[in-house]
């Protein structure tokens, strides 16, 4: 389920909501303490619908940023390859991305950017890409895409994902999945014949 349809069924759960308060605040059958009752129990259960749902939303954002930083930045694989190359490249790869986190700062960074591209040693050059991008160095990361280091579509996604994170969309998020108003029935003390 997208943000948008995540958004709409919150909605839909907070219209329904506040439709079973009126219906129990109507009833006139109903004493004060059943009234509470009910108006509790229809409170806990929108929160914790809600809540659901936003749950799920931030588990399915966090698989798609890791999806993206695996076809962005994970370990290269050769379709052709046997497992034991396999495991080859993966240690190669590793030992490549020790050696791009020694850099200090991105100077040193592009550095080993450019050497990379130089030797033809896309391991050292993707493992560049990938401690620029944790490390917020932009430009670093911009080269790598440049020189074909990184893969531009995935990068870009990466990048638009993050961007996903900004305090407005984070706002927006909050705002889209807060629970329920708490009713003030809930707050206020029973009366003294049913306490």
């Amino acid at each position: 389920m997208t943000f948008q349809e995540k958004a709409r069924e919150v909605a839909r759960l907070q219209r329904e909501y506040s439709r079973r308060l009126e219906e129990i605040r109507a009833d006139k059958t109903l004493s004060a303490l059943g009234r509470r009752q009910l108006i509790e129990a229809e409170h806990q259960k929108t929160s914790a619908a809600i809540a659901k749902l936003r749950r799920e939303y931030e588990a399915e954002r966090e698989q798609e940023r890791r999806e993206l930083q695996r076809r962005a930045f994970g370990v290269p694989h050769f379709n052709l390859a046997t497992p034991a190359e396999r495991a080859q490249i993966a240690e190669g790869y590793r030992t490549a991305i020790d050696r791009a986190e020694r850099a200090k700062d991105p100077t040193e960074a592009l550095a080993l950017l450019k050497r990379a591209d130089r030797t033809g040693d896309s391991h050292l050059g993707r493992a560049v890409a990938l401690v620029a991008a944790e490390k917020g160095w932009h430009g670093v990361l911009t080269e790598a895409v440049n020189l074909g280091m990184a893969d531009h579509d995935a990068v870009s996604e990466l990048q638009a994902h993050i961007m996903g994170d900004s305090p407005q969309a984070t706002f927006q998020r909050r705002m889209a999945f807060a629970g329920p108003m708490r009713p003030p029935e809930l707050d206020r003390p029973l009366p003294p014949e049913v306490a």
